[in-house]
């Protein structure tokens, strides 16, 4: 068991979806046309709007290596900045300007990767052989609900260690005293957890202990509720709905994408079903201007800021999510390693898993 080796094996979040930037970012990103360069798992990519679509292409030009990023979009093309090659939108170099009489080589074209548009978001694939649906917005399409999209953030983490903090009541009382918590009370309930594909879900009903209101001051974040309905969409997404005592709903909405192991940028959407003709300023402003000003010093604090092994920390009662969710993460992962695609797709089959909240007991067959 080598407790220094990464413990999650990074190559299995390749073959899910992860958004990497809003179409409004790809859309004022360069007065060359809709191009930007985006990271996602340690890889550059160019993200180009063309006539046909929004195509996602490695970042590096097959000639001389330079940034397609820096180039410029032409119809169904992007144009590299250093020597002009062009680059249909299937990745394939289609003119040499010094050239142009010569037979293009097979070779010089660049990959090409699954891209699709949607919540106003761009998602990307970096490899196929699972048949994954994007994550879902509840609230997109529910007309009773008004989705505002907030500000894409970065933090110095990894996507686990986001996840976490996002889900995790027990840090209330301590990092939000006063917003979300108060130290007077640090109970917390610990929920039944339903395990479906691709997903873990359960509810707190938190006896109006826990939510946000629209007004950021940090002395009246809490209202009552009667619960609030967590979605955790593997790996890296997570849903909060909260049933509000008056029959209204918010719900929001985030993704961890992975720039890098220990560097994530987080999407994230605010709904809500009443007041769809007021200030929507405010809805985003609680969360970035309390919620995760709060929470960012302590989680970039985090050591290391991928998951250890086990034997690391220590989990109590209270840890059941985090323990399931590394618990289903790790068995992604193991999968992935043993097996591959194919024992990667059978695993997200799965609907049941073991639970217990002994965390160390849990995983000792991790690597």
């Amino acid at each position: 068991m080598n407790r220094d080796k990464p413990y999650l094996n990074e190559e299995t979040w390749e073959y899910f979806w992860h958004p990497v930037c809003t179409l409004t970012e790809l859309r004022s990103a360069s007065d060359r046309g809709p191009i930007k360069q985006i990271k996602l798992l340690g890889r550059k990519l160019v993200i180009a709007e063309l006539d046909c679509g929004v195509v996602a292409m490695d970042d590096r030009c097959a000639h001389r290596s330079a940034s397609l990023a820096l180039g410029s979009v032409e119809s169904n093309c992007i144009r590299c900045p250093y020597h002009g090659w062009l680059y249909d939108n299937n990745g394939k170099c289609v003119e040499i300007p010094a050239m142009p009489d010569l037979m293009i080589p097979k070779k010089a074209k660049v990959n090409r990767y699954e891209v699709e548009v949607r919540y106003d978001l761009v998602w990307v694939k970096l490899k196929p052989g699972l048949e994954l649906e994007i994550p879902v917005l509840r609230s997109w399409d529910d007309p009773k609900m008004k989705c505002v999209q907030g500000n894409a953030y970065e933090w110095p983490t990894s996507g686990p260690r986001r996840m976490e903090n996002f889900f995790d009541l027990a840090h209330f009382a301590f990092i939000h005293d006063g917003s979300l918590g108060t130290r007077e009370d640090p109970l917390v309930p610990i929920p039944e957890i339903d395990q479906l594909l691709g997903q873990l879900r359960w509810k707190y009903y938190p006896e109006n202990r826990y939510g946000a209101t629209s007004d950021a001051s940090k002395d009246s974040l809490r209202i009552p509720m009667d619960y609030a309905d967590y979605v955790a969409q593997l790996p890296f997404h997570i849903s909060l709905v909260n049933k509000l005592k008056d029959g209204s709903q918010v719900e929001i909405w985030m993704c961890a994408s992975p720039i890098k192991s220990d560097q994530v940028r987080c999407f994230w959407f605010s709904c809500r079903s009443e007041d769809h003709d007021g200030d929507d300023s405010k809805y985003i402003d609680i969360q970035e201007s309390v919620v995760l000003k709060e929470d960012l010093p302590v989680v970039a604090s985090q050591d290391p800021k991928e998951l250890p092994h086990p034997s690391l920390e220590i989990s109590v009662p209270t840890d059941k999510i985090h323990v399931n969710y590394r618990r289903r993460l790790f068995e992604l992962s193991n999968a992935y390693t043993n097996g591959g695609v194919k024992t990667l797709a059978e695993k997200l089959t799965e609907v049941e898993i073991e639970t217990d909240e002994n965390y160390e007991e849990l995983l000792q067959e991790a690597p």
